[in-house]
């Protein structure tokens, strides 16, 4: 059911191929430049930002569906924008997710410093 309903967003939206979804992301983002520029705060500015993440989320979409994984270039490119927008927006539960994503889609582990071992390689050296 939810590939059909992922296909349904795609057909609605007429977003359906890598050139549609590359051209979204870019009106996306031109829009929530306007937004951040303009000095006043009204329901255009937030009918923009609500376009701009309709248009992230039909582009990240399409991009998670034909590039096949999360971790290619324009896919993370597409959920940090979304994680952009929806902070804005004040969605912080929903950028966190997207941002969580972008680490797990590059298997990013946290080390601990070894601090011990980084005085013991300065007195060799002396």
């Amino acid at each position: 059911d939810k590939d059909k309903d992922d296909v349904a967003v795609m057909m609605n939206n007429g977003i359906t191929t890598l050139s549609a979804a590359a051209a979204a992301q870019d009106l996306a983002v031109f829009l929530t430049t306007r937004t951040s520029m303009e000095s006043s705060s009204s329901d255009h500015h937030e009918h923009q930002e609500e376009e701009a993440m309709r248009l992230y989320k039909s582009a990240l979409l399409v991009r998670r569906r034909l590039l096949l994984r999360d971790g290619h270039p324009d896919v993370v490119a597409t959920m940090h924008s979304l994680a952009e927008c929806m902070e804005r927006m004040g969605d912080d539960n929903g950028a966190t997710h997207w941002r969580n994503k972008i680490v797990n889609a590059y298997n990013v582990i946290e080390l601990e410093e070894d601090n011990d071992n980084d005085n013991d390689n300065d007195n060799d050296n002396d």
